[in-house]
């Protein structure tokens, strides 16, 4: 990390920090005809981006490179057709919905000599079916996912105690691992729960929860002393592994597996008890051990690797501020919402505070101050607009729409192309080359969440739908 530290002050000064208004609570609420406005702004940018992926990618690749307007596929599954159907629903896109809804009729095969990640294609295949079906009650997507599902379920059938294999083909039904002999990740353990347990529910089928709940109660047993868990784990001892290193981290890797033990509880419709601890637990190690307050009261949180902590936070994290709005409850309720609220404020000023009005993929606190950039790229991600659509529902505190409404501008400005949106390779520029990748999950989430920011409560209400890791909406069963 010495090594690293003078190339960062090589890409950004320190930046500042742009505190909101104390009285921005109490701004002016949008109208109707502003509301309107907006949500047809974001509606006409999606449906720029779906036309120019159907036109030059194709609905049989994943993901379309726009600046080149070409196809790029790194899973073969056709991500952005699948991650998509639910927000062409939402948005009320009903003859391209059907177009997709076709395709995965008559060409979408699962039958196929193809190694997967049962992680990623858990969240954005199985996940986009799924509430595909949810949406709309067509049974043609409940039927596709419960195929992909019953190949995924030979990734589980290697390890006696539970635990998956990362990658499984879905021909031959060999799982194998991807990061190392007998290695695997926490997100990879911890983040396929819903989907799983939402598919029994439907299918009245109980393999499925079950399947998914002995990796949740592994890991659960191993009891780690602060709550948190740690990032690699040993598939031939159920154990954790030091294959790369002792590393704790609330970002990459790991970051939804926190997301998904408090929607589990929701998806119980808050009834499993231990689901509720186990979460809360770690969440009191969150606090104890890798929250942080730079001196201008500006909040973070670090990341542990090896004997160390390291002052780093990369925009993965900013899924943090949503789920613990989310998660307020009991007794610590208060805390966590104030603290989501403060870290909200800081991932939002890594984008206000950036040339491009975008926010880097990495930055590192220095001398508990300000930051400074340590990955200047930005790949369309998703989390700060997801929990400023969850803490607009929470609080309907004004300003996180116009945060969001900021955000949206700032990407029609530099990430817009003829066919789609790009990334960008150094968001500290304001003439910043585009990367040529529209990633998948742009349609999936960070486009479907700033259209929630501006539709009624009533549009899938968080007391009635919880949303898996890439957005894609589950009804919460009530018992």
């Amino acid at each position: 990390m010495k090594d690293y530290f003078p190339h960062l002050l090589t890409l950004g000064l320190l930046m500042c920090f742009v505190q909101a208004p104390n009285n921005a609570k109490h701004s002016q609420s949008l109208d109707d005809l502003e509301i309107a406005r907006r949500t047809l702004m974001i509606r006409r940018n999606f449906l720029h981006c779906w036309k120019g992926y159907k036109t030059h990618a194709g609905f049989h690749h994943d993901e379309l490179r726009p600046v080149t307007n070409s196809s790029y596929d790194w899973m073969n599954l056709s991500l952005t057709a699948i991650s998509a159907l639910d927000t062409l629903w939402i948005m009320d896109f009903k003859e391209e919905f059907n177009q997709i809804r076709n395709f995965v009729s008559i060409d979408l095969n699962f039958d196929r000599n193809l190694n997967v990640s049962l992680f990623e294609t858990t969240i954005r295949v199985l996940g986009g079916l799924l509430a595909a079906w949810e949406l709309s009650s067509d049974s043609v997507f409940l039927m596709k996912a419960k195929d992909l599902a019953d190949r995924l379920l030979y990734a589980f059938n290697k390890t006696d105690h539970g635990l998956p294999y990362p990658s499984i083909n879905l021909r031959t039904h060999q799982a194998a691992p991807t990061w190392g002999t007998h290695v695997t990740t926490l997100a990879e353990l911890g983040s396929i729960q819903l989907e799983f347990n939402y598919l029994s529910e439907q299918l009245n089928e109980p393999i499925y929860s079950e399947t998914v709940s002995k990796v949740t109660n592994h890991l659960d047993s191993l009891d780690p002393p602060s709550g948190l868990y740690p990032l690699l784990y040993n598939l031939s001892s159920g154990g954790v592994s030091d294959h790369y290193g002792y590393t704790i981290t609330l970002g990459a890797l790991a970051d939804s597996f926190y997301e998904y033990l408090l929607k589990q509880w929701l998806q119980t419709n808050k009834k499993d008890e231990e689901l509720r601890t186990q979460y809360d637990e770690a969440v009191e190690g969150m606090m104890k051990y890798l929250y942080r307050k730079t001196k201008s009261n500006s909040v973070y949180f670090v990341q542990f690797q090896h004997t160390q902590f390291l002052d780093s936070m990369d925009h993965l994290t900013c899924f943090l501020p949503g789920m613990l709005a989310l998660g307020a409850h009991g007794k610590t309720a208060n805390r966590d919402l104030k603290v989501a609220e403060d870290l909200m404020q800081t991932c939002y000023d890594l984008y206000a505070c950036s040339s491009s009005g975008l926010s880097p993929e990495t930055v590192r606190f220095i001398n508990n101050t300000d930051f400074v950039v340590q990955d200047p790229k930005y790949l369309l991600r998703p989390e700060t607009v997801e929990s400023l659509f969850i803490l607009w529902r929470v609080t309907k505190n004004e300003k996180y729409r116009e945060w969001g409404w900021t955000i949206f501008e700032s990407l029609v400005k530099n990430c817009k192309t003829n066919s789609g949106f790009s990334g960008l390779v150094d968001v500290q520029s304001t003439k910043s080359p585009k990367d040529n990748i529209m990633q998948a999950y742009f349609l999936s989430e960070t486009m479907k969440y700033l259209y929630l920011l501006y539709t009624d409560d009533s549009v899938l209400p968080l007391s009635d739908y919880l949303f898996n890791t890439e957005a894609h909406p589950l009804r919460i069963r009530k018992m």
